[in-house]
């Protein structure tokens, strides 16, 4: 079997070995193909062997475009990359743009940090470079809860305005 041909997820099975004595690391992919076998090895060595396996099976995965994905703003992540798929990766113009309007809009730390990829430290950090130190604290949720009702009374000011002018 080619390193190329091993899909998600990989197993490890023990078992006896008649031929040589002691225990036997069976390794197989998401097909139930029989990916190799490890011979009288130490459990230690056989998790990271299957932890390389994994790593290949996701890359296999990502390169076949076999991998479940969470799409947000038009952003496809393989779900092998977890919670945080954007952790540590730079900051590109137009993410900083919806991250300002999301959070403009109203949307906590958490929702943009979901929508982002990013965890919640990550979204406060980039909050606080743009708008200045402290920002979130000082004008956190409720803070931008009466700024948007405040808003929605002058929208609907100027509607009536715009109503009664005709």
């Amino acid at each position: 079997m080619k390193l190329s041909d091993i899909k998600a997820p990989v197993k490890l099975g023990m078992g006896e070995s008649l031929n040589a004595p002691g225990r036997r690391w069976i390794f197989t992919d998401g097909n139930n193909h029989k990916i190799g076998v490890l011979y009288d090895a130490d459990a230690s060595v056989a998790q990271a062997v299957l932890s390389a396996l994994e790593s290949v099976a996701a890359l296999n995965a990502t390169k076949s475009g076999d991998s479940t994905s969470v799409t947000e703003d038009g952003i496809k992540w393989p779900a092998w990359m977890g919670q945080h798929p954007r952790y540590g990766a730079q900051w590109g113009a137009g993410e900083v743009m919806r991250l300002q309007e999301r959070w403009l809009m109203g949307e906590t730390v958490k929702e943009i940090a979901t929508a982002h990829g990013r965890d919640q430290v990550a979204i406060v950090g980039r909050l606080e470079r743009i708008f200045g130190a402290d920002y979130v604290n000082k004008f956190g949720a409720k803070n931008k809860q009466i700024q948007r009702f405040k808003r929605i009374a002058e929208l609907g000011d100027e509607l009536m305005a715009l109503l009664s002018a005709d």
